[in-house]
């Protein structure tokens, strides 16, 4: 039976920028050298050139997007939060900027791009829900996953992925509700806002250490009724292959999913672990989003990917076209041609077992004898020593304050908090403008 995959995208994700040449009608092309945020349209608008040139739009199911209600998103966010995003619609004009902090802005159509990238998640998912397609994925921006219950941080939001399990839960009579998050940095957002719920998992796979937004360590299960039901696995070292990611899946994730048994899957796809990306130190290649996808569908193949991070086009949209033609079916085959389970680094080894100890108490499934592993291990022991302890990294989750309201000069940043050398999401220069490389125009 063919597979019928969903693809939502909207034009309005094009109008949320922060270049002083944006309009809404004319979106920038940010060619030659003019200077542009790191979160950006091209980031949408690339892939849906690619997916269009590669015949995919055409063969998977056009989904509409809707604006999400306040209702909906004050399942997951403050009141607070959503009146200072709505404060930008009314407050800010022509080609004013707000700063929430160093990193996350907003322009006047940005209440409106949220809107519709939420709803558009909860679209997508009521879709499969319902079975009228079988998976899906929503090339929406701005990325939701960093924002928490009071707090905008993180280029993010609304937090389109958790706002979109809640509606499951709430709505459409979801029982169990898996969100993966495969971004580079580790989703505190989501985690935060299921924190102490066991029936939403939250696994994660992300840079550890104090690697932003430095949540996301191995002791962070749970808490409450949620005790065990919140996976993280940090690395802790750079370059992170394919290898070592799928051996996650293998070792860690896998195992743990199927025992939860969850009847929908919502992957916060972030493409920053891709090889080549600006921010991710990670080497992930197209082929191991598409593989850690086949994983994911082996598990529950009611499947809904929405896209967070990922800031170099091209390896973006390579690894966006590879894990749509996935959900279509189409990796099944090359997955086929490899049987043996992936062997990770001695430094991903490491975190991986990490993770597994910490988690391995709420599920048993992680204590079967894994007798690869155990070879591999004792080939490798003089290179597989513990990192030493660090007090500051195994800390508890951070709990944020509100965001500050929108300033009376609405194009700056207020004077009461100033922005910092560098940008705690990017590593970047906050007052230097992102400028595009050769072949990243388009």
């Amino acid at each position: 039976m063919k597979t019928r995959t969903g693809l939502l995208f909207d034009e309005s994700f094009l109008h949320h920028a922060n270049t002083g040449s944006h309009k809404k009608d004319s979106p920038a092309t940010f060619e030659g050298d003019l200077g542009v945020h790191i979160e950006r349209p091209e980031r949408v608008s690339s892939i849906m050139t690619l997916l269009s040139e590669s015949g995919l739009t055409q063969r998977t199911v056009s989904i509409p997007c809707r604006p999400i209600t306040d209702q909906e998103i004050l399942a997951c966010h403050s009141l607070e939060l959503l009146e200072a995003v709505k404060e930008t619609k009314e407050a800010l004009h022509d080609d004013d900027i707000h700063y929430f902090d160093s990193d996350t802005y907003a322009n006047r159509y940005t209440l409106d791009t949220s809107r519709m990238a939420a709803g558009g998640v909860c679209e997508l998912v009521k879709k499969v829900v319902a079975g009228d397609i079988d998976n899906g994925f929503a090339v929406v921006r701005p990325p939701g996953h960093h924002a928490e219950r009071k707090r905008i941080m993180g280029f993010c939001l609304f937090n389109h992925v958790s706002i979109a399990a809640k509606y499951a839960r709430r709505e459409l009579g979801v029982e169990r509700v898996l969100v993966f998050d495969w971004d580079v940095h580790h989703g505190n957002g989501t985690q935060e806002i299921f924190y102490e719920d066991d029936s939403v998992m939250y696994m994660s796979l992300h840079r550890g250490g104090n690697y932003y937004p430095g949540t996301g360590r191995v002791q962070e299960v749970g808490e409450g009724t949620g005790k065990g039901f919140t996976v993280n696995c940090p690395f802790l070292g750079d370059e992170m292959t394919d290898d070592d990611y799928l051996a996650a899946f293998d070792r860690l994730f896998v195992p743990v999913a199927l025992s939860f048994k969850p009847q929908l899957i919502i992957v916060s796809a972030g493409f920053d672990p891709a090889a080549g990306d600006k921010i991710g130190p990670m080497k992930v290649s197209s082929n191991g989003f598409a593989a850690m996808t086949e994983r994911l569908l082996s598990v529950c193949p009611r499947l809904v990917c929405a896209l967070e991070g990922g800031y170099s086009l091209a390896p973006t949209k390579f690894g966006v076209e590879a894990v749509v033609r996935t959900l279509l079916g189409e990796g099944a085959a090359a997955s086929k041609r490899d049987k043996s389970s992936p062997l990770p680094s001695p430094s991903g080894y490491d975190s991986i077992m990490r993770s597994v100890d910490s988690v391995s108490p709420y599920w048993s499934s992680l204590l079967s004898k894994n007798t690869q592993w155990d070879e591999w291990a004792s080939m490798h022991s003089l290179y597989l020593e513990r990192f030493a302890a660090d007090t500051s990294v195994l800390s508890a989750p951070t709990i944020h304050s509100p965001p500050p309201p929108i300033s009376p000069d609405h194009s700056q940043r207020p004077s009461s908090s100033p922005s910092p050398k560098l940008s705690p999401m990017t590593g970047l220069p906050v007052d230097v403008p992102y400028i595009p490389e050769d072949g990243e125009c388009e």
